[in-house]
């Protein structure tokens, strides 16, 4: 059974289980997620156990979703979806820093040097 401390193992599982839903069987799914298939059938048969209820309806030939799978499935994709939006989110927000800050604030000493570079000329106008 997953264990509710590892937050990491029920990602994988639901990562797995999302995985065999959206190629139709276990040996496609662990070839994509680079593992066995006897890795993401024990990664599916320990997300059911946790949850207590059947996702999966397997046989010899073919996979189908149950019920509860099928809820499960269409949450499951919007939460990972969700998911890769906020990791975007966070990279993009790395990329372009949204207020000088901290150990990003110049110091008065590089604004010395900068200034000092600039040539600055002075201009004349007349207020008639």
């Amino acid at each position: 059974m997953i264990s509710n401390n590892l937050a990491v193992d029920r990602f994988s599982a639901v990562s797995a289980f999302a995985k065999v839903v959206e190629v139709g069987s276990f040996a496609r799914a662990a070839e994509r997620l680079s593992l066995s298939t006897s890795a993401v059938s024990r990664q599916v048969s320990e997300l059911e156990s946790h949850l207590e209820v059947r996702l999966l309806n397997r046989t010899t030939r073919r996979l189908s979703l149950t019920e509860a799978g099928q809820a499960y499935y269409e949450r499951c994709v919007q939460v990972l979806a969700d998911l890769d939006e906020a990791e975007a989110s966070v990279r993009n927000a790395a990329l372009v820093p949204s207020r000088v800050t901290g150990s990003n604030r110049p110091s008065i000493r590089n604004i010395l040097l900068i200034a000092s570079s600039l040539s600055f000329t002075p201009t004349v106008s007349s207020l008639s």
